[in-house]
């Protein structure tokens, strides 16, 4: 996700344009991942992943919550 592209097209666009995200809250997914910092501090925070379209992100972002879930024993796995 590029900033410029979420908030224009993305899912964000609109939060941004109420207000209700500010765009310094918004960090771009490699750059989260490289710096902890970026993150979420609060247990009641909410992280939005917004790739517009990106197929590989979509699916890397997928396969992690899956995995992360699998992990904790909180899936179900369907075979399609």
């Amino acid at each position: 996700m590029t900033y410029p592209q979420a908030s224009e097209v993305g899912e964000i666009q609109n939060p941004i344009k109420a207000g209700v995200i500010k765009p310094e809250q918004v960090a771009e997914i490699g750059n989260a991942l490289l710096d902890p910092t970026l993150g979420c501090h609060d247990v009641n925070a909410i992280t939005i992943f917004d790739s517009t379209g990106i197929a590989l992100q979509d699916l890397a972002a997928a396969n992690l919550a899956f995995v992360r879930a699998k992990e904790q024993g909180v899936c179900t796995q369907v075979d399609l």
